[in-house]
């Protein structure tokens, strides 16, 4: 079992697929648990704490922090940040905290190209902050998860640190950070994962945020993982929809084919054949952001690639060669747009470490545990979101929590939220995303009751702020940041049209602060 999620969760069937994550990535702290006060002090220049101040140019520090904040004076750990000091100090509005994602991803690693693409006023406004969550990158539990990731069984050790690794540690984190700081309130900016840690914080701490920007977001209401995973079945229907131009022959070929290879190979009017393997790669590869994006480099549309050109014949002429002749390459094209459709066969050990930690702190998070036979038998239930996906995440992505035997600690409730959250939210949704489904933004919106939703409405992807909507978007948030009581209008921004590459024989490359490199899970 463990084995199935690594492949999906770090070949980004999550999120956004693989890169970022590497061995260098991961140089932990060699004492990431203490007893008393503890006495790190990171890359030095701490306080006899282990506190100190990073300067955002690679020299992060760590915080010295309670391991179970119920005990606060029993055993400490320490949580790595790093800060890109606000660019002008008459400007300077206070400090802006990033979350990309996850849960898996590190963050201080990540800031400096994620500031890049940021407009200057708000580097002139800011110290951009970022933090490793526990089990991430240099912060406490990182290494114990690698250790046993590696080893190939976690159970033991997530007895051991999974209660002090969900959500609820991490936003205790986050103020422990702004208190450290000496700042009144944060501003937040988080990403998929990281808009349940926005929302988390803002409902337990309502006083100390500033302005809040929830982008992707995951939904208040699910109370577990699978209805997680159910929930984001019709919404992968949607992106498939999208992509077929709505046609409904080519959903019900599409429908067909995946009904009849669950217990055969299917063979087309061409005499080509479709495996079941086939089938998860052509459903895998309609929501794939990556798609989106490379193909827009290029100035092309999903229609007029080759992926999109070999499924139409499939769908509207029974014709299955021209997709075996797309999934066996033999016709050239550069790795870089060919890579989301290759199984990886291996995986670095922080990809390893990564997947452990997104099971540990999803399922430490849920609220309403099921037990094992009501997982294995819920496939009605994700059938019923989609005759498509249904299958396909049920045999694929089902189960996560099955057999979980650690303590957990319930994240808060919709009503919870609903009722502690009242300053003005800004929140940004896909109506095609992948990964955090866009009635998930819907639902965050109509719970709380101060919100403002963003609608990206044409593309295919996942975590759009300061990532190339376009400055219909990045301005609303810009503007928002700056001046978080000013209010906002819902409204739709289309991704702005790129054809760089379109009459060239270079292959476009991934910038580095796309969001569609790096390992985020949700």
């Amino acid at each position: 079992m463990y084995k199935k999620y690594l492949l999906l969760l770090a070949c980004g069937l999550i999120l956004t697929g693989c890169g970022g994550g590497g061995e260098s990535e991961s140089t932990f702290d060699s004492n990431t648990s203490t007893s008393g006060n503890g006495n790190g002090n990171g890359n030095g220049n701490g306080n006899g704490n282990g506190n100190g101040n990073g300067n955002g140019n690679g020299n992060g520090k760590y915080l010295v922090v309670p391991k179970d904040y119920d005990k606060p004076d029993g055993d400490k750990v320490r949580i790595y940040y790093t800060i890109h000091p606000a660019t002008s100090s008459k400007q300077r509005i206070g400090i802006l905290l990033l979350n990309f994602g996850g849960p898996g991803a590190t963050a201080a690693d990540r800031l400096l190209s994620k500031v890049s693409s940021m407009p200057t006023s708000i580097t002139e406004s800011f110290d951009i902050v970022a933090m490793d969550p526990r089990g991430a990158g240099k912060s406490a539990f990182a290494r114990e998860l690698m250790t046993c990731a590696v080893g190939g069984s976690c159970d033991s050790t997530y007895k051991e640190i999974s209660p002090y690794m969900g959500s609820n540690a991490v936003i205790q984190d986050m103020d422990s950070l702004r208190e450290h700081l000496n700042e009144d309130q944060i501003n937040y900016l988080g990403y998929s994962y990281g808009t349940r840690l926005g929302a988390l914080y803002a409902e337990r701490y309502p006083t100390k945020i500033r302005a809040l920007v929830l982008d992707s977001s995951m939904s208040p209401l699910h109370q577990n993982y699978e209805e997680l995973r159910i929930d984001q079945a019709q919404g992968h229907q949607k992106i498939a929809e999208y992509r077929l131009d709505s046609k409904p022959k080519s959903m019900a070929k599409l429908d067909d084919i995946v009904t009849q290879t669950k217990d055969s190979d299917y063979t087309a009017n061409d005499g080509g054949t479709i495996k079941k393997d086939d089938v998860n790669l052509i459903l895998g590869a309609i929501k794939h952001p990556m798609r989106e994006y490379l193909n827009n480099l290029r100035g092309i549309s999903w229609s007029e690639s080759k992926l999109g050109l070999s499924l139409s014949a499939l769908f509207d002429k029974d014709e299955a060669k021209p997709f075996i002749c797309w999934r066996t390459q033999c016709e050239t094209e550069s790795n870089s747009l060919s890579f989301s459709h290759i199984p990886k066969e291996s995986f670095t050990s922080d990809e390893k470490r990564s997947s452990a930690m997104f099971r540990s702190v999803m399922c430490t998070d849920e609220r309403a545990t099921l037990d094992d036979s009501d997982i294995e038998g819920n496939e009605d239930k994700y059938l019923a979101s989609s005759s498509i996906y249904g299958y396909y995440l049920k045999e694929n992505l089902s189960g996560l929590c099955k057999g979980w035997t650690a303590q957990r600690s319930p994240i808060a409730s919709q009503s919870e939220i609903k009722n502690n959250i009242t300053e003005q939210v800004l929140i940004v949704g896909g109506l095609y995303d992948p990964q955090t489904s866009y009635n998930w933004s819907v639902e965050m919106k109509d719970t709380i009751n101060n919100a403002a939703l963003i609608t990206i409405a044409d593309t295919v992807s996942h975590g759009f702020s300061y990532n190339g909507i376009g400055s219909c978007l990045d301005d609303i948030v810009t503007n928002y940041l700056l001046e978080p009581e000013v209010k906002v209008t819902g409204r739709k921004c289309e991704r702005v049209k790129r054809i760089s590459y379109r009459y060239s024989n270079e292959a476009p490359t991934v910038p580095v602060n796309s969001a569609h490199s790096g390992d985020i899970h949700l």
